[in-house]
């Protein structure tokens, strides 16, 4: 992954939340400059607000050690069961795999935040 790519995946993420630009940098804590640099790919962002950007949508990056990136999909459904329980991510990355993307997407409150709290900047 690069950060063309994770750019990519953040600007996807934020338009399928219906957030505009303004209001993802508004409960993320960050500017509207940095979400347009974000998702332009820009190499060189703060890593902390990189990944406020990607909690506040409710994504998650995670760290593959060496040796363990050809895990087949049922190693990895393993492992995410073990670490979040039965109803952690299966059936996102059950579905994730189907259709050929191998990223898993965690199920967490961090979108359901981020549309309550544009819920809230806007009334």
């Amino acid at each position: 992954m690069d950060s063309t790519s994770l750019g990519l995946i953040v600007r996807r993420e934020r338009k399928g939340q219906k957030l505009k630009q303004a209001e993802l940098a508004a409960v993320s804590g960050v500017g509207i400059r940095f979400i347009v640099e974000l998702e332009a790919g820009k190499p060189t962002l703060q890593l902390e607000k990189v990944l406020r950007v990607i909690t506040t949508l409710g994504c998650d990056i995670i760290v593959t050690p060496p040796g363990h990136r050809h895990w087949t999909a049922e190693q990895k459904l393993a492992v995410l069961r073990d670490a979040f329980g039965p109803e952690g991510c299966v059936r996102t990355a059950t579905e994730r795999h189907e259709t050929g993307n191998d990223s898993f997407r965690f199920k967490n409150n961090s979108a359901q935040n981020a549309k309550t709290r544009k819920e809230k900047t806007s009334s």
